[in-house]
């Protein structure tokens, strides 16, 4: 039998009797406030409170709500106030207003008033607690749908005329703002307690990859949100804008780190983000005492760990995978707050390496360390000869003439005459990139043997097995490179393949050859302020620090932009004069389609290679200050002298603009510098 059809079987109360009502329904219990049947609401029972096999919500007061209880249907006692209030609404004023009369009086001739009924009828007496109609009464009342709406009214009452300019009724904000915030609290420790295992963290796997970023805080909002809704809504509810889940997550910890240290995921993650940001340790202490991240104590701990976590994990690796290693010098500063005579503040100077795995890389067969030293024992008796390199330089010529005139392009299509986005076959076969070339792959004794150690591959059986069978690559840098091939020298004629180092790969480092090739050119190409060359080029387009080779500071980055940028005049250049050869202009270019372009980028290209080739005649005989200049002269654009007038000087320093954001050059005034030949 439904809520409804129960409700149905009762009489309203009349609007206009008196005083005596009709007897209520006894209700056994409060905890059968959803499982009233017809019969107790009918017939006399008896009160006492029968056994029950489950305990009382009202006796476990941390017990929480079981889920059902919310899907409840409405309970008839609901549905019978609600009845009551349409009754009452359709009631004049004047009638309301005799009833409430009536009431107030009843409570002065027993002696009560409004305050000593709410709160005797509420759990006031021992009486009161076990009467059937007191205690259905009261059921009644704080079940219903008026008992909210009473609270807010009596802690802002409404005005009822907005025209008058009387204070608003003081109400109960006197006395229930304390017991607002009581409850409040109450209910938010609760939920604290809620939301503790979102932030545990055991100590064995605390600083794992995966529980330091195994969490966001978007996610991690979603959950305090599920867990703890009234504190997170209060949260919330303080922003002056849209809430911000992170600070929201982050004030939140810091409350449950106070509470209990365990709670500590977000403090882990921050100590060990600041630590390597360079954090120092009285920042960590004043971190620490807001509660936003660990100590300096468990941080360094923490570190510890995380070098044994990292180790452990490296050499478990190496024995699963095919791996490569590679290491640079590093100078690592040691400070001190406090120096003394046996604790001062030092440099040291040490390597770091690297160590990439590639798990789907295909593992070299076994053979392939005896095939190996086969190749090189080949190669001592069969050295390269001229011929053969000559050849090699052909075969790599053809095979990059197709990248070079796709560059040649690249430089047309990306400048500001051209307008690529107007161009009407910018997504033609030709003017895509070209698929990438197979790549190539990718220090003292002691430094190999340390890190054979870390990588506890020192083991007696596991060095017999690497000597014959394993091959290990090394990648460094050209003073690493040259230290292992002298080790190979020396160490030629030792007993095992171990010590002979048959199973070492040394891998060219191709970043310091860039910076070597860099430093070359500025060696070659620096010329003097007044003549030709790389100097010219710094006063012109005011380039400072460029000057002297550093190997400090952003000195390469600087000079590899400046040589891009030259390189880049250069090629507009050749683009320019291509195009008047063709009775063109270069704004006119777009108007040609990529086949054209193409042929016309492999004529610039032929002739540029051609020049080179007769020049290379002329330079023998030549002294080395003479050859750079020659060089110089061949390469660069011709600049203004120092002795030239200033209005020329200029005005080719406008028409070498340099733009910054793409690091492309561009002309101001549609000229140029006039050059040659290819940089």
């Amino acid at each position: 039998m439904s809520s409804a059809s129960i409700v149905d079987d009762f009489e309203p109360r009349s609007p206009v009797a008196g005083l005596e009502d009709p007897e209520d329904p006894e209700i056994d219990s409060e905890d059968e406030y959803y499982n009233v049947s017809q019969e107790i609401l009918h017939d006399e029972i008896n009160p006492s409170r029968p056994p029950s096999p489950a305990p009382s919500l009202h006796d476990e007061a941390d017990e929480p709500i079981d889920e059902e209880e919310d899907s409840a249907p409405v309970s008839p006692f609901v549905l019978r106030t609600r009845r009551l209030r349409a009754v009452l609404d359709d009631l004049p004023d004047e009638e309301v207003v005799t009833k409430l009369s009536r009431v107030l009086d009843v409570l002065d001739e027993n002696g009560l008033d409004v305050a000593l009924f709410l709160e005797t009828l509420c759990w006031g007496r021992e009486c009161a607690v076990q009467n059937p109609r007191i205690r259905y009464a009261r059921t009644a009342f704080t079940c219903s749908d008026e008992l909210p709406l009473i609270l807010k009214r009596c802690l802002k009452p409404p005005r009822w005329n907005s025209s008058m300019r009387k204070k608003r009724a003081k109400g109960g904000r006197a006395v229930l703002p304390s017991v607002v915030v009581e409850a409040c609290l109450d209910m938010m420790h609760d939920e604290m307690r809620e939301i503790g295992p979102l932030l545990t963290t055991e100590t064995a796997t605390d600083v794992r990859a995966s529980t330091l970023t195994g969490f966001t805080f978007v996610e991690l909002h979603k959950s305090m949100l599920q867990r703890a809704p009234t504190l997170v809504a209060i949260m919330n509810g303080l922003y002056k804008n849209d809430p911000s889940p992170m600070i929201t997550v982050t004030a939140v910890s810091q409350l449950m780190y106070q509470h209990n240290r365990r709670f500590n995921l977000l403090q882990k993650t921050f100590a060990v983000y600041f630590k390597f940001k360079g954090l120092s340790a009285k920042g960590f202490d004043v971190l620490h005492a807001l509660g936003l991240t660990m100590g300096h104590t468990w941080i360094s701990d923490a570190v510890r760990r995380m070098s044994k976590m990292s180790s452990a994990e490296l050499a478990d690796l190496v024995t699963k995978h095919p791996w490569i290693l590679t290491y640079d010098n590093v100078v690592i500063l040691f400070k001190v707050f406090s120096q003394r005579l046996d604790n001062l503040q030092k440099l040291n100077s040490g390597t770091a390496a690297t160590v990439y795995f590639n798990p789907k890389a295909k593992p070299l067969p076994p053979s392939a360390n005896a095939e190996l030293k086969a190749r090189r024992a080949g190669n001592l008796n069969n050295p390269m000869t001229g011929a053969e390199l000559w050849k090699l330089m052909g075969d790599s010529e053809k095979q990059l003439r197709p990248f070079y005139i796709h560059t040649l392009l690249d430089f047309l299509l990306n400048s500001a005459e051209f307008d690529l986005g107007k161009y009407p076959f910018a997504d033609h076969q030709l003017l895509m990139p070209l698929e990438r070339l197979n790549g190539l792959p990718t220090g003292s004794t002691s430094f190999r043997v340390e890190w054979l150690k870390q990588l506890r591959l020192m083991d007696s059986a596991i060095t017999k097995d690497i000597g014959p069978n394993r091959v290990l690559f090394f990648l460094g840098d050209q003073l690493t490179l040259s230290r292992i091939r002298g080790l190979f020298h020396r160490r030629a004629g030792d007993d095992n393949s171990f010590d002979r180092l048959d199973y070492l790969v040394p891998v060219f480092g191709w970043l310091h050859f860039t910076m070597t090739v860099a430093n070359s050119l500025h060696e070659q190409y620096l010329g003097r302020a007044k003549g030709e060359g790389l100097m010219a080029c710094f006063n012109l387009l005011n380039r400072r620090g460029l000057h002297k080779t550093s190997t400090e500071g952003p000195f390469h980055a600087h000079l590899n932009e400046f040589l891009h940028h030259v390189a880049e005049a250069h090629f507009r250049e050749i683009w320019r004069t291509t195009a008047e050869d063709s009775g063109h202009k270069i704004e006119d270019l777009s108007s040609l389609t990529p086949a054209q372009l193409e042929a016309m980028a492999e004529k610039a290209y032929r002739e540029r290679q051609q020049a080179e080739q007769g020049r290379r005649g002329c330079r023998k005989g030549l002294t080395q200050a003479r050859l750079w200049t020659t060089l110089a002269r061949h390469r660069l654009p011709p600049l203004p002298s120092c002795s030239a007038s200033s209005e020329r000087s200029s005005s080719a320093s406008e028409n070498m603009n340099v733009r910054a954001g793409d690091g492309r050059l561009q002309e101001q005034t549609g000229h140029v510098p006039h050059v040659r030949n290819i940089a």
